[in-house]
């Protein structure tokens, strides 16, 4: 700016002075010509007039000739249309001097009325907006300089050889044509003025003053020929006043051109600078092409690529033929198409088809105009297919990944460093239920989608952990967890967050399935378990049944003494595997009856108490086979509800079995009766090896075995507590485990404090009997053990 301020003030000092010394020259010439009159009154007026127009014609010429070399130069039309002007003139003063050497002055007609016609044409031409005759002149002014020339010669020797002008040339019509002439110029000069301001040219400002002074001219050639005084000293003003044009037209015309030769040397440079750069460019194939898109121009880098081609001695103007017929095959709709858009905005940029050529090549063309107004158009190409397969693997990534954030459950939202989204996937607008338009934009912290309720939060370096709920536009409260981390850019600078976040009713939705999965696959690896173990239950049994029926069927053939101790020998294995085949379908047939809701529950009031004392002691002897300790103590000596006696006996003898089975030689088990107004509570504890507390939540399932088959200590199916559970479940009652490893379990049944409505006062409590037979059954395994 500072550059461009120093060359405007420069420029304004420039016009100051060149205009004070314009106005210098015209004074001194003022003074100069008037003194000439003054001291050369003596002096002949052939001779004088003679000087006069030696002077004028010599500067006529001069003015006409740099007028010419300056439009060369900056191609303004004006300066063109007054150098016409001006030679006109000029013809007309040479010709009077040569008339006035051969005739003399008083014989001589100053007035061409055919060339001032002429000038007035011309003078015309630069007020009339015509620009379609002034492009014909412009184009051929070599021409239209030969012509106004010859035409002017030609006028000025017809007008002052012959009479056949003689009854238009007078007074009247003198008059009307120079007054003509005065309106044309007035008008001339006000328009030029006006440019001169507008455009800031001085040039123009000279050539409007011109105007004025033939202006001037015209108006003392009027008030002479008004007054009949149209004589020598008249005449000599009219020279005065064309001289001073010549002058300061000249001095002017000669002082631009200096600045313009100036200019054009800088130009030079400039335009050896582009062109350099143009010629040498190592990265775009340039041409240029006229307004027929003939290639008139190609730079270094297309002449060594056709080079290679066609050979190291193609020369430039071969290579330009061939491109210019290649140029001929392109895709004619897209010429069309370029040639539309050049028209409508100058310029034109896209992926260019070149025939017969995989190359992907970007081009650029910028129309211009050459001094001459000339369509010229500069094309620019660069070879793109790396950078287009880049960008369509960029493009095709950038797809996928769209796809794959839009497939997404997961809510996705990106956002500038300020908190204003930028993204959001469509998982986000389905479940927010707000357009992407609607979310795009505004903050991310707008409290119409979230409530700022962070129930839980994470925090490290780049993330953030969060808790929350936001609101959909339904106004439905939604549950989200998500994780926010930062972007930062190449600097290290924060660009941006990414926030990816889920809705938690999927969350706990997909663990819910999770969860069912795995009990699934629990539940199917315990059936697989329970299978194998029905096998070995079953197998064994039948294996046992077998060898003894053929031991004894060998030991039938002895005398009756011998078979009978034989059989002594082996009788209680059978009996110990047959109750455990009979408990084995027992147990089957009772679970199956309970899924089924089969078994009805006899409820009778009866004394708990007792009945649970009785199984108790039934089972002592088992238990001192392993020298384990039993006891059984109560809070209260009787207790009558309603129950099932033979679903307690199972329950109790179930218990009692497992604790007997699954505690050590030396151990004890407790057995303890607790009452109150709502429960009847039957605590069995013992201190064996306890039930692993991951097995403790499933202990109460079918099939479920502490011992795995592949390691089993004890035997046994896995229905027990299943049967027990479901028995509880009959008395409207619960059971409750607790135990850990090698420290005993401790089960405790609550079956309500509830009895029967007894109508009948006589009704007697029938005596319940404990069945041996079911302690021996339940007590199988044990017995084997033993």
């Amino acid at each position: 700016m500072d550059i461009i301020g120093r060359n405007n003030i420069k420029e304004k000092s420039e016009v100051k002075i060149t205009m004070s010394i314009s106005l210098a020259l015209i004074i001194i010439t003022w003074i100069g010509m008037n003194y000439y009159k003054n001291t050369a009154s003596g002096i002949n007026h052939d001779t004088l007039g003679m000087i006069t127009q030696i002077l004028n014609s010599i500067l006529g010429i001069a003015s006409t000739i740099t007028g010419l070399f300056y439009y060369t130069i900056s191609k303004k039309e004006d300066i063109l249309i007054m150098s016409m002007i001006f030679m006109s003139i000029s013809i007309d003063i040479v010709m009077f001097y040569i008339d006035m050497a051969t005739v003399g002055i008083n014989s001589i007609d100053t007035f061409v009325l055919c060339n001032y016609i002429i000038r007035s044409g011309l003078v015309l031409l630069t007020i009339v907006p015509t620009k379609k005759i002034k492009s014909i002149i412009f184009y051929n002014k070599n021409i239209f300089l030969t012509l106004i020339l010859a035409i002017s010669l030609i006028l000025n020797r017809f007008e002052n050889n012959r009479d056949i002008l003689i009854n238009i040339k007078t007074p009247g019509w003198m008059i009307i044509f120079t007054a003509i002439g005065i309106i044309l110029y007035l008008i001339a000069a006000i328009i030029f003025m006006r440019k001169s301001v507008i455009k800031r040219d001085y040039s123009d400002m000279i050539i409007g003053f011109a105007y004025v002074l033939f202006l001037l001219r015209g108006l003392g050639s009027i008030v002479a020929i008004v007054n009949n005084s149209y004589d020598f000293k008249s005449y000599l003003n009219g020279i005065v006043i064309v001289s001073i044009c010549y002058i300061i037209l000249t001095f002017h015309l000669c002082y631009d051109i200096s600045k313009q030769m100036r200019k054009i040397t800088k130009l030079k440079d400039d335009f050896g600078i582009f062109y350099n750069i143009s010629e040498n460019n190592q990265f775009n194939r340039i041409l240029i092409c006229d307004e027929n898109s003939k290639i008139i121009y190609i730079n270094n880098l297309i002449r060594d690529k056709y080079r290679n081609v066609y050979g190291n001695n193609t020369t430039k103007e071969e290579i330009i033929n061939v491109l210019n017929k290649l140029s001929k095959h392109a895709c004619k709709e897209e010429k069309e198409n370029i040639c539309k858009c050049l028209d409508r905005s100058g310029c034109w940029e896209g992926i260019l088809n070149i025939p017969n050529s995989d190359e992907i090549t970007y081009c650029a063309i910028q129309q211009s105009y050459t001094s001459y107004n000339k369509k010229i158009y500069k094309v620019s190409l660069r070879d793109d297919t790396e950078k287009y397969k880049l960008h369509r693997k960029i493009e095709d990534n950038e797809h996928k990944l769209r796809l794959l954030m839009d497939n997404t459950s997961e809510l996705i939202t990106m956002s500038d460093r300020n908190g204003i989204v930028t993204y959001v996937n469509k998982a986000v607008v389905d479940r927010m239920e707000y357009s992407e338009d609607e979310i795009i934009g505004q903050s991310i912290y707008t409290d119409t989608s979230r409530e700022h309720i962070v129930t839980e939060e994470l925090r490290t370096r780049n993330e953030v952990i969060s808790l929350y709920n936001v609101i959909n536009k339904s106004g439905e409260k939604i549950k989200l967890e998500s994780i926010k981390s930062t972007i930062y850019n190449k600097n290290g600078e924060i660009d941006g967050y990414i926030c990816i976040a889920r809705d938690t009713e999927y969350t706990e939705a997909l663990e819910n399935l999770r969860v069912k999965y795995d009990e699934m696959l629990y539940h199917q690896q315990t059936k697989n378990e329970f299978f194998a173990s029905l096998s070995h239950e079953l197998k064994t049994p039948l294996n046992i049944f077998y060898s003894i029926i053929q031991l004894l069927d060998k030991r039938s053939e002895v005398d009756e003494h011998d078979f009978k101790a034989f059989y002594k020998q082996y009788n209680n294995g059978l009996k110990v595997n047959f109750y455990r085949m009979f408990r084995l379908i027992n147990n089957l047939i009772d679970i199956t009856k309970l899924e089924s809701g089969f078994i009805e529950p006899k409820f009778e009031n009866r004394d708990i108490i007792n009945i649970v004392e009785n199984i108790t002691l039934s089972v002592i002897p088992f238990a001192n086979e392993k020298n384990i300790n039993i006891i059984f103590d109560t809070e209260e000596e009787e207790s009558y509800i309603k129950f099932d006696a033979e679903s307690i006996e199972r329950i109790m003898l179930n218990l009692l079995s497992n604790a007997i089975k699954f505690t050590d030689v030396g151990g004890n088990i407790d057995i303890n009766i607790e009452v109150n107004k709502e429960w009847v509570r039957i605590i069995v504890r013992d201190d064996g090896i306890g039930i692993p507390e991951n097995m403790q939540k499933s202990i109460f399932e079918k099939f479920v075995q502490v011992d795995k088959p592949s390691h089993r200590k004890n035997e046994g199916s896995g229905m027990g507590l299943s049967i027990v559970k479901s028995l509880i479940d009959l008395h409207d009652g619960k059971i409750e485990l607790e135990s850990y490893d090698n420290k005993g379990s401790k089960f405790t049944i609550w079956i309500p404090n509830e009895a029967l409505d007894i109508i009948d006062m006589n009704h007697e409590e029938t005596v319940y009997n404990i069945d041996s037979n079911r302690i021996r059954l339940e007590l199988s395994d044990i017995c084997d053990a033993l």
